[in-house]
């Protein structure tokens, strides 16, 4: 699952695809009103569900609540093995998935 950790986002959301496929069961339903770019106002209903993750270690795992979305974001592609990705996973500790896991393009499926 390809995931974006957004520490100014209000709300976290996963796809409704990535919720099925973890056979997630949701916790409630709630309606919410979108508020998008030019003042428009979109009504919709969100499950929300209890998300786990984990790094690829198995060094580190959490979980938190997040809402279904039909599509989060698209065309993100993935990372390379470039020397700027090894000094991150070096230096930092972050690994950004290109030699642990194959990523298809299906976009972004979590965004907490």
């Amino acid at each position: 699952m390809r995931a974006l950790i957004d520490t100014g986002s209000q709300k976290s959301y996963t796809t409704k695809e990535a919720a099925s496929k973890m056979s997630y069961e949701p916790i409630r339903a709630e309606d919410m009103i979108h508020n998008l770019f030019g003042g428009v106002e979109s009504k919709q209903k969100h499950h929300l569900y209890k998300v786990y993750v984990s790094s690829f270690q198995k060094d580190y795992h959490c979980s938190f609540e997040a809402y279904d979305q039909e599509t989060i974001c698209i065309d993100i592609p993935t990372a390379i093995s470039e020397p700027w990705t090894k000094e991150i996973e070096k230096k930092k500790g972050i690994f950004l998935g290109h030699k642990e896991a194959y990523f298809d393009d299906s976009g972004l499926q979590c965004i907490c």
